[in-house]
């Protein structure tokens, strides 16, 4: 609020949208979500720049997403798209995309999946000739974890082929992610690996689960990212617990 203020007074115009923005995230970040979304509704009801008001509509798809309110959370992030493709800004264009997708397949529907990969496919695409490797990849994560949704959320005859294109995806994620910076790269790889654990269980490799698993649990504490690590262990201790109990029956 004194940052408002003081953005005010100086009549820096572009920082009070910033501050008002900065304000937002932080509500949603201490999981006040109703505050979050009534200051965003408030912010975009005044006269924002259109950039703004994209980041906005943004800020709304995400509260709305927090609080499982998917039919508002996909209508403000298709809000938030089409301000910053009016605007040529495809940095803030690829954001809102991938959370659209994601609310996509959350809808866990033929329509849903069918609309999530098309944007995710042209998205990569155009990620890539950007040379935005982090945001391809994440794409590419977030399009083999909707052929992994596919197979366990809706009863699908021929398995095998989405299993491949999921299996074929991560290994294409993979490599580019070994090309981006130790923090990316880690963060990626050990995503990537526990997608790998889904195909390998769906696969019925219990072997490969628990190889893959060792491997997130690896990189991680090589890393210094010791809660990620104690998640990898608590899996793979339920796995093992899983296994155990399968050959008790």
């Amino acid at each position: 609020q004194q940052c408002r203020t003081l953005a005010k007074r100086v009549g820096m115009g572009m920082a009070e949208d910033s501050c008002q923005l900065a304000w937002i995230d932080l509500l949603m970040r201490n999981s006040q979500y109703g505050a979050a979304i009534e200051s965003c509704e408030a912010a975009i009801a005044s006269d924002l720049p259109r950039f703004s008001r994209g980041n906005c509509e943004q800020l709304l798809s995400t509260a709305y997403s927090f609080v499982k309110n998917s039919e508002k959370s996909m209508h403000h992030g298709r809000q938030a798209i089409a301000l910053f493709d009016e605007l040529g800004a495809e940095g803030s264009t690829t954001i809102a995309v991938t959370r659209l997708a994601s609310d996509l397949d959350g809808l866990r529907t033929a329509a849903g999946w069918h609309e999530a990969e098309q944007l995710l496919i042209e998205w990569i695409e155009k990620d890539l000739a950007r040379q935005d490797v982090v945001e391809a990849v994440q794409k590419q994560e977030l399009l083999a974890q909707t052929y992994i949704n596919q197979l366990v959320f809706s009863e699908v005859e021929n398995r095998q082929p989405l299993l491949e294109k999921a299996d074929g995806l991560l290994k294409t994620a993979e490599e580019l992610a070994l090309t981006l910076e130790k923090r990316d790269q880690v963060k990626r790889l050990g995503a990537i690996y526990q997608m790998r654990g889904q195909t390998r269980q769906l696969a019925n490799d219990f072997a490969g689960v628990e190889q893959t698993w060792e491997q997130a649990r690896s990189l991680y504490e090589s890393a210094g990212m010791l809660m990620e690590a104690a998640n990898c262990r608590y899996i793979m201790g339920a796995l093992k617990l899983n296994m155990a109990n399968q050959q008790l029956l």
